[in-house]
């Protein structure tokens, strides 16, 4: 520590600390976010670099052992806005590449097979799951889930 720094009391020590602690404090808000999300879809996402999906429980799972598995390498959140014609955008993003947002046409968002082959054709996005997760993943987002199953 320079004379000066000791002069004005400043400690590199509690600098270090205080960026620790707002570390935790982040991580803690994300955490909370999750644990929501799982309580309240069954499911959660996350956006950290390699890291980035949807997250489910394992069948075998129980809720205090966290165990999970990752069913997409990209997160989305759908717009509120639609384009010119009627489809919804989506914001995507996997963590690694340039977020984008895409318009998903209603007829890629009626079965599995038919988004996976659409999100594959827009580029480095993989759904690993199943009809169930995809369903739950829609039907927590009210605006897709209602393109896909109007009533």
């Amino acid at each position: 520590m320079t004379k000066q720094e000791e002069d004005l009391g400043f400690d590199p020590n509690q600098l270090r600390l205080d960026e620790e602690i707002a570390k935790m404090e982040k991580e803690k808000q994300r955490l909370t976010n999750e644990l929501k999300s799982l309580n309240t879809h069954g499911f959660f996402a996350r956006l950290d670099r390699d890291r980035t999906g949807y997250y489910f429980p394992t069948i075998n799972s129980k809720k205090d052992k966290g165990d999970f598995i990752i069913v997409t390498n990209f997160i989305m959140t759908p717009l509120s806005v639609v384009s010119e014609n009627g489809t919804p955008l989506v914001y995507i993003h996997n963590g690694l590449v340039k977020p984008e947002i895409i318009e998903i046409p209603s007829k890629r968002l009626k079965n599995l097979t038919s988004f996976k082959t659409f999100m594959f054709e827009r580029g480095p996005y993989f759904f690993d799951g199943t009809q169930k997760h995809f369903d739950a993943i829609l039907n927590s987002m009210p605006l897709l889930a209602k393109i896909k199953d109007p009533s």
